[in-house]
């Protein structure tokens, strides 16, 4: 499994995305996993909550939920890449969990 954590105004329709998804899927097999912060990439909001840069706990949720319903069960590992403001947190995730972390590796660009 790969996660993908865009930059702040990225999307899943940014062309750097779509060229990670093109290569991690179709020529290196991995699904992927993207994840957006609230209220971007048009996502509409559903609490009360906005954006934090510096809380983990809006990458953290969603990978913990992936990885227990679709990795764990199946002894699939799990990676993630965090672009420019999702490097910024996927860094700060690391550097928090440490070993704790459901990832066997990650790139920060």
């Amino acid at each position: 499994m790969l996660f993908l954590i865009s930059g702040m105004l990225g999307s899943n329709q940014s062309l750097y995305i779509k060229h990670i998804i093109k290569d991690a899927f179709y020529n290196r097999g991995y699904d992927i996993a993207m994840i957006s912060f609230r209220g971007m990439s048009g996502a509409k909001l559903v609490s009360p909550m906005i954006h934090n840069a510096m809380s983990i706990n809006d990458i953290k949720e969603p990978m913990n939920y992936v990885h227990e319903k679709y990795c764990k069960p199946f002894n699939r590992q799990s990676y993630a890449i965090g672009c420019s403001m999702g490097a910024k947190m996927l860094s700060n995730l690391l550097g928090t969990e440490k070993e704790n972390s459901v990832l066997s590796g990650a790139a920060c660009v």
